[in-house]
């Protein structure tokens, strides 16, 4: 006789797979959001916010240090009467700023490339909303973890559905839903023995904590860690004048520091 029929618990185990397999569904589709929407757009009005304002920040923070190292040098070579080579002191510095200038240079990159972003995300609300439900429906369809057992073409068709929603290809995934559209649901009645099915629950509560952990480092990692700062105009008025204060600071000290220097390479007779 069936399992179904000799164990009652049998149907409330298939019951807790189905509720586990949705489960699964909405935090894939969440962690996709993340990963290839959200994030990109929470940096990129986190940029335009204050995020451009900081990299100004650190810029000049690198000119101090710059700076205030090239006066050290020069003093020590005018201290002790040593000719004066200022290009060789630039190169000094180039070379051991290096790291710095690295660093300054990847921070432009990602500042540049998330405010193009911020000016080139002009997709209609109505739109966005289309192609979250469109994956959402493939996610059920084709998602491996919710069909262990797959031919090459529902692989093909499931990385073409990620990659479409990766570039937010409404288009694209219109055309991948049509072509999946007599698929059957996730929500086929499992079966198999109830070890099965109890082995079947275990994996995928340990699927749906693994995601849960990983939702929660992403939401807790910039830039989607900045999105409560964001929606507080008060909090982020504040940290703006803050930034913008060190911004004034530091130029105030290179000014010094340049005028310090000019100085000092005056007074020398021993430069070239």
């Amino acid at each position: 006789m069936p399992e179904t029929n000799r164990y009652p618990e049998y149907e409330k185990h298939q019951r807790t797979i189905r509720a586990l397999k949705q489960d699964l569904a909405a935090l894939i589709l969440e962690r996709h959001e993340l990963e290839f929407h959200a994030r990109k757009n929470i940096e990129a009005e986190y940029m335009h916010k204050i995020g451009s304002l900081e990299y100004k920040a650190f810029e000049l923070n690198c000119k101090v240090l710059r700076l205030k190292r090239k006066y050290e040098l020069v003093s020590a070579a005018v201290k002790s009467r040593e000719l004066i080579e200022v290009s060789h002191i630039d190169a000094q510095l180039v070379a051991e700023f290096n790291t710095r200038n690295e660093k300054l240079s990847e921070a432009i990159g990602r500042m540049k490339e998330a405010l193009e972003h911020r000016f080139s995300a002009n997709m209609l609300s109505e739109e966005e909303a289309e192609m979250r439900q469109l994956y959402a429906v493939l996610l059920k369809k084709l998602h491996p973890d919710l069909h262990p057992v797959q031919n090459e073409k529902t692989a093909k068709l499931f990385s073409a559905a990620i990659e479409a929603y990766r570039n937010a290809d409404l288009s694209a995934l219109r055309a991948i839903c049509v072509s999946v559209e007599d698929r059957k649901e996730l929500m086929d009645t499992p079966v198999g023995s109830m070890d099965h099915l109890l082995h079947t629950e275990d994996q995928l509560q340990d699927m749906i904590g693994t995601l849960q952990r990983d939702i929660r480092a992403i939401k807790n990692t910039y830039p989607c860690n900045q999105k409560e700062l964001l929606e507080d105009e008060e909090r982020l008025r504040e940290r703006v004048n803050a930034v913008i204060n060190r911004i004034t600071e530091y130029r105030n000290t290179c000014e010094d520091l340049e005028k310090r220097l000019a100085k000092l390479l005056g007074k020398s007779v021993w430069i070239r």
